[in-house]
């Protein structure tokens, strides 16, 4: 037995209505060459064919395990059952419409053996025709050798993509680290935002681990209202709550700051088709002021550079001033003034 194979590792799977796309993920996980390893399934009462399936595969392969739901109670609530009842070394986890590449446990498992550490992996994304749209890639100085992400404000940059990784049981159980149950959208980001500062040494990995694959209605892909962007603020309120008890607020203002980009970059695909985003975008500027006052970003927007070097932050502060109009314009409005006439110290709301 190799080191590798020494370790096992427990594989969480979310179940709900997807009995056409199961059995596909269910097999690439099964025929990983890594053969100590448990497929946590934990059906979150579906009410299509999916409990059968998982209820086949149980019967087949005793590396399946089911449990089920009597109610819906969401992918946190599914995900959290699944770390509870984890008995390998190692856990990580799978979305059911996708699948893993040949070689993805084996390859987590061996770098594990060999570091004891945290790891993340390649992320691919792709379409369901098998088009690849998208992949990660690590620079040389992440992948040598372990590092300490709490001392390296740029490994924030890392805290996606959840399904590459490959976490410590141990880790997660000793720091209470959960999914945020009842979030509809971003809790992948809440958790990790969570962990962050409890990971002492993590590594990456150049090879694919994960295959995402973006249909037309997945959880990816669905429509959304304000409140799924605002709980992209939410998860910067955890990280700003986790980095003021360490006393890292830069990292809390470079966190924000990404988040503050990633939700208007997203409000902007997607509002010309969402008329509730439309309505209510003042909602997701107050809960992002809210912030601003709650961690004293504004007593440190007033300090030279400061805006520059955070224009997320930045933007979120001009649009206070363009009260009127489409998101798109508003914010292309704010982009404007803000190239032609920089914001000048005092100008956010106290």
């Amino acid at each position: 037995m190799t080191n590798a194979e020494s370790v096992c590792m427990s594989v969480v799977l979310p179940v709900y209505n997807v009995e056409r796309y199961l059995g596909r993920c269910l097999d690439s996980i099964l025929s990983q060459g890594l053969q100590r390893i448990e497929a946590i399934c934990v059906n979150d009462a579906s009410t299509d064919g999916s409990r059968d399936v998982l209820d086949g595969y149980a019967k087949r392969d005793a590396r399946v395990k089911v449990i089920h739901f009597p109610e819906n109670l969401g992918v946190g609530a599914a995900r959290n059952a699944g770390i509870r009842a984890a008995q390998g070394e190692t856990i990580c986890f799978v979305d059911p419409d996708d699948y893993l590449p040949e070689g993805s446990l084996e390859t987590r498992a061996a770098a594990y053996a060999k570091y004891k550490t945290t790891l993340k992996g390649m992320r691919v994304d792709m379409t369901p025709q098998g088009v690849v749209t998208r992949y990660d890639a690590y620079s040389e100085e992440r992948t040598r050798a372990p590092f300490c992400p709490k001392e390296d404000l740029l490994s924030i940059d890392l805290l996606d993509h959840h399904q590459a990784w490959l976490f410590p049981t141990d880790l997660l159980r000793r720091n209470g680290i959960t999914y945020k149950e009842g979030m509809r959208n971003g809790q992948d980001l809440y958790f990790l935002a969570k962990l962050y500062y409890f990971i002492d040494a993590m590594l990456c990995i150049n090879a694919p681990t994960y295959c995402l694959v973006h249909r037309q209605g997945s959880a990816t892909n669905r429509q959304l209202n304000i409140d799924n962007y605002i709980n992209i603020l939410r998860c910067a309120e955890i990280f700003y709550e986790e980095s003021v008890l360490r006393n890292k607020l830069l990292f809390g203002d470079y966190y924000f700051n990404k988040r503050i980009v990633h939700a208007l970059t997203r409000i902007t695909e997607n509002s010309i088709n969402d008329v509730d985003v439309n309505a209510e975008f003042d909602r997701f500027i107050e809960y992002g002021l809210y912030l601003f006052q709650k961690f004293g970003v504004i007593k440190r927007y007033k300090k030279p550079g400061y805006i520059d070097a955070f224009p997320g932050i930045k933007l979120l502060a001009a649009l206070v001033h363009e009260p009127r109009g489409g998101i798109a314009y508003r914010i292309r409005k704010a982009n404007q003034k803000m190239a032609t006439a920089p914001a000048k110290p005092g100008e956010l709301p106290a």
